[in-house]
Formats: structure tokens, sequence, C-alpha cells
């Protein structure tokens, strides 16, 4: 074979090679490109979806709250209502039973006996309905407003049992009890954020 033809052979053929080892580079350039995007448009999808649920569990975690403090509310309020009921049952059964001691009716007459028996099914519903908030309490409620409402329902009972024997019971005890609604009602503002709030509004000037 003649040299030229063998230089003209070796020179296209480096040129071939070099065309193919470019135009395979290329090519590969061009996989590597589809591959990363591709895996881009996978994870872009996988984060858009992890978004969303995270999303959707916020949203839920937040209905969740608001539904819980709609319930703590209604506890509160509807046990702001129960303690003065329970209040006013106590002294109306006391003040019957001293118009009994001092002789101010007829404990025998049958319209004394109707009222009396009124009187006592008032302090039986209102203790009922109590004992019922209480456990409410409880559930729903922060520790020490949990302690508040148990220590108010021990001094109750304790009057509610002995109030029949000794009518003084209850006006001796009344300090006391006063003393129990008033840590409730503070312990019920500070669960509901009454004072934070108050604090928070501002006052306008004179």
């Amino acid at each position: 074979m003649e040299p030229l033809t063998i230089l003209i052979l070796t020179t296209l053929g480096s040129a071939f090679g070099a065309y193919l080892a470019g135009y395979m580079k290329k090519k590969g350039e061009h996989l590597a490109t589809h591959e990363d995007i591709d895996k881009l448009t996978d994870q872009v999808a996988a984060v858009t979806k992890t978004t969303k649920e995270i999303e959707a569990q916020i949203a839920s975690g937040l209905w969740d709250r608001q539904k819980r403090w709609e319930l703590k509310r209604e506890v509160l309020f509807e046990a702001t209502k129960r303690l003065a009921a329970v209040d006013d049952a106590l002294n109306t059964y006391s003040s019957a039973l001293r118009l009994e001691l001092n002789k101010q009716v007829q404990k025998d007459s049958s319209a004394w006996l109707e009222e009396k028996l009124g009187i006592l099914a008032k302090w039986s519903k209102a203790s009922t309905a109590f004992d019922e908030t209480k456990l409410f309490v409880g559930v729903v409620c922060g520790k020490e407003t949990r302690d508040a409402v148990d220590a108010l329902w021990e001094v109750v009972t304790r009057i509610g049992k002995g109030i029949s024997k000794d009518v003084t019971v209850y006006e001796n005890a009344r300090p006391e009890i006063y003393k129990k609604l008033l840590t409730v009602r503070e312990a019920i503002r500070k669960e509901l954020g009454i004072d934070a709030l108050d604090q928070q509004t501002p006052t306008r000037s004179a």
C-alpha cells in the first residue's frame, strides 16, 4: 500500500475515532441529562407529595386543637354555672333546715313536706351535675383547674353529708366555700386565657 494512502487512512481513522468518541461522550451527556431530569422530576413529585401530606397533617392538627379548645370552653362555661348552682342549692337546703330548727314552719304539714322535698331534689340535682362537671374537668383541663375543682367538691360533699345533722355546718363553712370558689374561678380564667387577654387589651385614656 502506498505511504500516502496509509497516511490518509490513518488520518481518517483518527478523525473518525475522535468523532466517534465525541459523539459517544455527547450521547452519554444527553442520557445523563435525561436521567437527571427524570430524577429531579421524581424528587419534585416526592417533595410535593410530602408537602401536601404535611399540610394535611397540620390542617388536621389545627382542627383537632380547635375542637379540643371548644370542648374545654364548653366544659368550663358549664362548670361556672354549676358552681353557682351547687352553692345556691346548699344555701337553700341550709335555710330550710334552719326554718325547721327555729320552728318557723310546720314540719309535718303536707305543704312544707312538699316544699322540702323540692329543696332536697334541687340539692341532689345540683350535686349530681357538679359531680359530672368534675369528671369532665378531669378529662379536658390542666392540673391546677382539676385540683381546684376537686378541693371544692370535697368541701361541698362534706357539707352536704353533715348539714342534716348540724344546720350550722353551711354557715360555718361559707368562708371556706367562697375561698374554694374563688380559687376555681381564677383557675378557669387562667385555663381560658382570659387574664392574658385582659393584659394584652390596651387601656383607653380618659
